[in-house]
């Protein structure tokens, strides 16, 4: 771990996914389907806010894919229940090519095994293409009384149950990664949870929360600006 305002500690990475949870009757239709792909616009799932790291993936690869495919390709943005809201809409649909999903990989792992959810993570869904991944920092409001990693510890131990941190939602890397942390140093910090990480950083700026882990690209220009 680095020392500062800010701690790299673990990352996550995206992907792109499509529901298999129900098949097309006989391999004739199914061979046909895909051969004449696509007739209809195919819709791209983001269980995230907009303006979040997904949303502009998902919009990013709509254009490339729109252009490619010669359909319209819509972006729709489900957020809510940990990314489990998205994951089920397209768990559900027809494994036909038009609903598509873009989830953190540790989020739809770990969402399902916490909250209560008939969503299959294994077997619900079929993998496309890796989107790319991030590194996530551990930071604080620039007001808080630590500047190191050391210090963070000392602070937090000093005062259990006095310090509040900001998720993107149970289950999210956002959540795990700071109960881990609690858990390996005994800490007490109280968990508010948030429909996205978007949502939480005016909170976060505010200073009614104290600390958070963001992705890099969300945390940086903070950092950088103070």
């Amino acid at each position: 771990m680095r020392t500062g305002r800010a701690v790299a500690v673990l990352a996550a990475a995206w992907i792109l996914l499509i529901g298999s949870s129900v098949r097309p009757d006989g391999r004739a239709q199914a061979d046909d389907a895909a051969a004449n792909y696509p007739l209809f616009p195919v819709k791209i799932v983001v269980p995230y806010p907009a303006g979040s790291i997904p949303d502009t993936l998902g919009r990013m690869i709509g254009d490339q894919l729109q252009t490619q495919l010669g359909k319209p390709v819509v972006i729709e943005n489900r957020p809510g229940a940990s990314t489990l809201l998205g994951a089920k809409v397209v768990s559900s649909a027809e494994p036909d090519g038009y609903t598509l999903l873009i989830p953190t990989v540790t989020t739809l792992s770990i969402a399902p095994q916490i909250n209560k959810t008939d969503l299959d993570p294994v077997n619900g869904f079929t993998p496309l293409a890796r989107l790319g991944g991030t590194n996530f920092f551990l930071v604080v409001r620039s007001s808080f009384p630590a500047t190191t990693m050391r210090e963070w510890i000392d602070e937090v131990k000093r005062n259990p149950g006095k310090y509040r941190y900001a998720s993107a939602g149970i289950g999210t890397p956002h959540h795990i990664f700071m109960e881990l942390l609690k858990k390996q140093f005994d800490l007490d910090i109280t968990h508010v949870p948030y429909k996205g990480s978007v949502e939480a950083m005016p909170d976060l700026l505010g200073g009614r929360v104290d600390m958070a882990f963001l992705d890099g690209s969300q945390a940086v220009s903070y950092i950088k600006s103070g």
